[in-house]
């Protein structure tokens, strides 16, 4: 059935931890538009490299995706910033989630979240932020 699409676009994620190679191998036969994983936490980093490395063999950093989960417990934004950073860095295209507890309240304070949310947000916002960097680094 995927074989006949145009633009597959897998929004629920592929788990890093059980991605095989021979799962690679069936998606490159596929027009995906985007594939998303998700880095929630340091525990999944080696996991995470891993499969970022099988994937991006094949496909571009614009069609590598990461949900990458900010503001949960003893979060800082410097900590949420570094996960964002190495996971542009890692080769993937990183989406800043603003936690919510079961209430649905944010964290504190929820401003200033949201905020850098929205910056981690936007692709064309960061990707131009890593280019100015680079660029003032040479």
């Amino acid at each position: 059935m995927l074989s006949k699409q145009k633009g597959i676009d897998f929004r629920g994620g592929l788990d890093s931890r059980f991605l095989k190679d021979w799962h690679v191998e069936a998606l490159r036969g596929l027009r995906i538009k985007a594939l998303w994983l998700a880095y929630d936490h340091p525990a999944i980093k080696p996991y995470f490299l891993k499969a970022i490395e099988k994937l991006k063999r094949y496909f571009r950093r614009d069609q590598l995706r990461c949900y990458v989960l900010i503001g949960y417990g003893n979060d800082t934004l410097d900590k949420a910033e570094g996960r964002l950073r190495f996971v542009y860095e890692a080769g993937a295209l990183p989406f800043a989630m603003l936690y919510r507890d079961r209430s649905g309240d944010y964290p504190s304070p929820p401003r200033q979240w949201r905020q850098f949310q929205r910056k981690w947000a936007r692709p064309a916002i960061y990707k131009s932020f890593f280019k100015s960097e680079g660029e003032k680094k040479k």
